[in-house]
């Protein structure tokens, strides 16, 4: 019938969250057991979102949509404000010394765009809309999460360029030439700090750049 017209839908983008959600579980595992950074919003969320898609869940759809549409702009968002994170010799330096993890890396985020645009239209189709509407439920907007997810990698890439010019910034600089040497140049991928016994702990992820090397150094001292 008519009102069971948007159920196909839900199911297929249901069984999909699913099985994407199970395989970043399965990741999210073996980054750990095998001592690799990891990070994702999907896994358990996504798992959680498919059985109830595949329930008829059409508030889920709502939300769902709202996510998806969220993840997409603040994709499109890091993809656009990331260059200008590091200096031009950094990227080229990564595009020479480790070409496939570059091209692994803007290959993952492609898939991952795509993926979020994929879901966002589907639950986005006039069927479920229209379900929603007939259930008393008011359908996602597209315009919010849209604006939020492209403002947010600006503001936060902004806040750390911020953060990696300032004065701890200078001395995890200077310290990493005095440990490391002066044949390389210096960019700053994390920085933190952390209260202990002593004080203030200044712990720093710097990535060291040449013609002819890229390599990462950890960077740390008390205050």
């Amino acid at each position: 019938s008519f009102m069971k017209e948007h159920l196909p839908i839900l199911r297929r983008v249901g069984i999909v969250l699913i099985i994407v959600g199970l395989v970043d579980i399965a990741w999210m595992v073996w980054c750990i057991t095998h001592d690799r950074s990891y990070s994702s919003s999907f896994n358990i969320f996504a798992v959680i979102a498919g059985i109830l898609l595949l329930r008829g869940g059409l508030k889920t759809a709502k939300y769902t949509r709202y996510f998806a549409l969220f993840i997409f702009a603040a994709l499109i968002g890091l993809d656009l404000v990331m260059p200008f994170m590091f200096p031009f010799g950094y990227w080229l330096a990564v595009f020479h010394q480790a070409p496939g993890t570059f091209f692994l890396d803007m290959m993952f985020s492609i898939i991952v765009t795509v993926f979020v645009f994929w879901v966002q239209r589907s639950l986005g189709q006039a069927s479920i809309t229209e379900a929603q509407i007939a259930a008393g439920i008011s359908p996602a907007t597209v315009k919010k999460p849209i604006l939020i997810g492209a403002l947010l990698p600006i503001v936060l890439c902004g806040s750390l360029i911020l953060s990696f010019r300032g004065e701890t910034a200078a001395k995890v600089i200077a310290h990493a030439k005095a440990e490391h040497g002066e044949s390389y140049h210096y960019v700053i991928k994390n920085l933190r700090w952390s209260s202990n016994a002593s004080g203030t702990r200044v712990s720093a992820i710097v990535e060291g750049y040449n013609s002819t090397e890229l390599k990462m150094f950890r960077i740390g001292w008390d205050e």
